[in-house]
């Protein structure tokens, strides 16, 4: 099995993970919102100048407009680490009648998942488990790097 096919990552084109709020961590550059102010293209606001504040945030056009100093804020975006969780134990291994067994298709949703991650900007991370942690694969930013961390290792 392929660690993703190309039919279904055509499928998934449209989706992507998104947390319900915005992130207190203050990593790499990514994809979602930070409760972090830091320097990106989005502008989030202006705000009096204060004493510690570096130059080089100073709006100078605001200080010609108005005679007083004002810091530009801009939105930060961070990366998002998403480890995905794949039971390998016994009854995994159930199959109904003419489909496939619970595991094969964890592995899709697995893969898909990682893949959604990795897609938009974040780093994605594997555990593979029964009664104990079996494999775990730190999270990698490159979707190359997992895909080959996954066919390196399979349960």
């Amino acid at each position: 099995m392929r660690w993703l096919e190309p039919a279904s990552q055509a499928r998934l084109k449209g989706l992507s993970l998104a947390p319900r709020r915005a992130s207190g961590m203050s990593g790499q550059a990514g994809k979602h919102r930070s409760l972090v102010r830091g320097h990106s293209r989005d502008f989030a606001q202006h705000r009096p100048y204060a004493a510690g504040d570096e130059a080089r945030t100073i709006d100078w056009k605001a200080y010609a407009r108005l005679d007083r100093f004002y810091v530009r804020e801009f939105k930060a975006e961070d990366r998002i680490p998403v480890f995905v969780l794949l039971d390998i134990s016994g009854s995994m291994a159930y199959a109904g009648e003419g489909r496939e067994s619970k595991l094969d298709v964890g592995r899709r949703l697995a893969a898909a998942l990682a893949w959604l991650a990795l897609a938009q900007g974040d780093e994605a991370g594997l555990v593979v488990f029964d009664k104990d942690a079996r494999l775990a694969l730190p999270r990698a930013p490159a979707p190359r790097s997992w895909a080959r961390s996954t066919r390196r290792s399979r349960p």
